[in-house]
């Protein structure tokens, strides 16, 4: 006789099971042990008001703050942050639970004005000559710069800006634009003001005729030798993570796509980019490639070399144009290299112009290095 091997395995099923009732006390009911595990969620800050979080996996929970839940069921689990108005969320993480182990899901929201702390340093600022894509303006030059500071993590963005300029209330992570020079400043003096600041520059009129109170310990421009020390974040090639590839916008720079919005990878329709969809720079600074161009202090000279090689900084009058750095979305891939330099008039509040603010790190200096940033976020 032939038997089925379905018919085999429901035979063999059964007696397993008439085996197992057989063996149990007149008051014991067999129970298939069930693989669990531990789950930690972590959310910081703990107490911020709207943020939350939910689980999804073979056992869903929802929740704020931070929390322990035992005896989760194995599996693949994601955990996906509410959003917080003002507030950076974190992405979404999705990770597998073990039997008996433990899973840990931290989520940290990040505002518009998290700022990092540089520390002084010296850098070569520019290009070499073999650099693809270079300019004339890019002589390569030493420069130092004694004293740190503490720059913007992020451009400023919709939000940030109407919040601190009485406009409309609104939620939206994308770059303000249409920012001239005299605006920048503006903003700047404002932000101080709201902070119980002494406000960093003089503004008497409009066009460029601004002063900058060096003592001063508001929010300000970054110089350019400041902000490509920034940028660079102590690497020495075309982009923060690497050469320059190709110079315009087809085919792709692998290295420019990781980092920056440019034509490469999005359409002039499209609109600037929210902040810190891309890898952020060595120094946790996002979009200093492409995405929009940023405002600095200096007024633009080709022969910048020329200018001290310590803490160098080019003061203008009124109408000078000033200096825009990082390139923006819609242009070639050569124009957001990190020693590429572009400059506009003061009063320009073009489509593609944005600013990252900075503040003097106005503590005493206890000597400087080569290429050194801190950890720490914050000073304001």
């Amino acid at each position: 006789m032939v038997l089925s091997t379905r018919w085999l395995a429901s035979t063999l099923a059964l007696m397993l099971a008439i085996v197992m009732v057989a063996g149990c006390g007149d008051d014991e009911v067999p129970v298939a042990p069930l693989a669990t595990g531990t789950i930690v969620i972590s959310q910081s800050p703990g107490d911020l008001e709207g943020a939350g979080w939910s689980l999804a996996g073979p056992e869903d929970e929802t929740g704020t703050g931070g929390v322990l839940l035992e005896n989760m069921p194995i599996g693949l689990y994601t955990v996906t942050w509410s959003d917080v108005a003002g507030w950076d969320a974190p992405g979404a993480i999705t990770r597998e639970l073990a039997a008996g182990g433990l899973l840990t899901f931290t989520g940290t929201y990040l505002t518009d004005e998290v700022l990092v702390r540089i520390l002084p340093g010296i850098y070569a600022m520019g290009s070499p000559a073999e650099e693809p894509g270079r300019g004339d303006d890019e002589v390569q030059h030493e420069v130092e710069l004694t004293r740190g500071f503490y720059i913007s993590k992020y451009l400023v963005t919709e939000q940030w800006w109407n919040s601190v300029m009485d406009g409309e209330p609104t939620t939206s992570r994308r770059p303000q634009t249409f920012v001239s020079f005299d605006m920048a400043v503006e903003f700047c003096n404002a932000l101080s003001r709201r902070e119980g600041l002494t406000p960093a520059y003089s503004i008497h009129g409009p066009d460029g005729d601004v002063t900058w109170n060096q003592a001063a310990d508001g929010y300000r421009l970054p110089t350019e030798a400041e902000w490509e020390y920034a940028c660079r974040a102590g690497s020495t090639t075309a982009f923060a993570n690497g050469p320059i590839t190709h110079f315009y916008c087809e085919p792709q720079d692998v290295n420019l796509d990781a980092m920056g919005w440019y034509c490469g990878n999005r359409a002039y329709d499209e609109g600037p980019a929210e902040v810190s969809h891309k890898q952020p720079n060595a120094w946790d600074l996002y979009d200093m490639h492409g995405n929009v161009w940023e405002w600095v202090w200096d007024g633009y000279r080709a022969d910048y070399e020329n200018l001290a090689p310590v803490d160098p900084v080019h003061n203008v009058g009124s109408g000078a144009n000033r200096v825009v750095r990082g390139g923006n979305w819609f242009y070639a891939a050569r124009f957001c290299r990190s020693a590429d330099r572009s400059s506009g008039a003061p009063g320009y509040d073009l489509y593609y112009y944005g600013l990252r603010p900075v503040r003097s790190d106005l503590s005493p200096v206890a000597g400087s290095g080569s290429w050194q940033r801190s950890t720490e976020n914050g000073g304001r």
